[in-house]
C-alpha cells in the first residue's frame, strides 16, 4: 500500500534538447548541436521550447490588415 505525498523529489543537474537529445548544462539557452533556443527544463528534465511570440504579433497584424481591409471594402466599395 503506498501512501500519497510520499513522492521524492530529484534534483535537475541537466537538461536535454528537445530537438535532437543533446545532453546540456542548465545554463545553456541555446543548444550546440543544433543551434535553437532551449528554456529551462521541465520535471523530466527537457528544456522547453521557449514561445514563439513573433509569430503572434504577426499574425495580429495580419489579422488587423484583413480585417481593415473588409471593413474599407464593405464601407466604400
Amino acid at each position: 500500500m503506498t501512501t500519497q505525498g510520499s513522492q521524492t523529489s530529484a534534483k535537475i543537474f541537466s537538461k536535454k534538447c528537445p530537438y535532437c537529445s543533446t545532453i546540456l548544462t542548465l545554463a545553456d539557452t541555446k543548444c550546440h548541436a543544433c543551434h535553437r533556443k532551449v528554456g529551462d527544463p521541465d520535471k523530466h528534465g527537457i528544456a522547453i521550447i521557449p514561445g514563439k511570440w513573433k509569430a503572434y504579433v504577426w499574425f495580429a497584424v495580419a489579422i488587423g490588415i484583413l480585417g481593415g481591409w473588409f471593413y474599407f471594402w464593405k464601407t466604400y466599395l
